[in-house]
């Protein structure tokens, strides 16, 4: 039997470790509100959240395989060392989130907002990246030599490293800017 995750405000809970694997949340009325929760570990693989509010939310080592996160509020939120890989999160606001070490190989990330974003040593091999915005976005030691519709205008407005991978269509360049504001 499916978990069902019905909508509700469900702000500042802890589920460390609980799960939701499949969870198809009821839009009665409104939009899921986890805002602050701590998710740490959950597993919300297969979820359904298009459109959340998951503001500030703690989702540290969540597993969000194949999510939909579709026009989610996610700015600032935690997803250090979680796994988004194949989800969903086009159109979703990610201004300011935390994704470092996040494997986000085949995720859906066309017109997100990444703006501001810490992505230090995420995987982003497979990602589509249409369109995302990445304005100050830091990038330092992320693996993006296989992501998708990555451009170069996209690139010069991040701080990237040395370390940081790339497809070979785009150029490193002596200096990017974004970084000035991360150093």
């Amino acid at each position: 039997m499916k978990n069902l995750f019905f909508a509700a405000a469900l702000a500042a809970l802890i589920f460390t470790g609980a799960g939701a694997a499949g969870a198809q949340p009821k839009k009665a009325g409104g939009r899921t509100d986890l805002k602050g929760a701590r998710l740490s570990e959950t597993d919300f693989s297969g979820a359904n959240l298009r459109g959340a509010h998951l503001r500030r939310a703690n989702l540290l080592g969540a597993n969000l395989r194949a999510a939909d996160l579709r026009r989610a509020d996610l700015r600032r939120t935690s997803f250090s060392a979680a796994d988004l890989r194949g989800a969903d999160l086009r159109r979703a606001d990610l201004r300011g989130a935390y994704l470092e070490e996040t494997k986000l190989g085949g995720a859906k990330l066309g017109e997100a907002s990444l703006d501001g974003a810490v992505l230090i040593g995420a995987d982003l091999d497979g990602a589509d990246l249409k369109d995302a915005g990445l304005d100050g976005a830091n990038l330092r030691e992320a693996r993006l030599g296989g992501a998708l519709n990555l451009h170069q205008v996209q690139v010069d407005r991040a701080c990237i490293s040395d370390e940081t991978r790339l497809p070979r269509s785009i150029k490193r360049r002596e200096a990017y800017p974004a970084c000035d504001r991360w150093n």
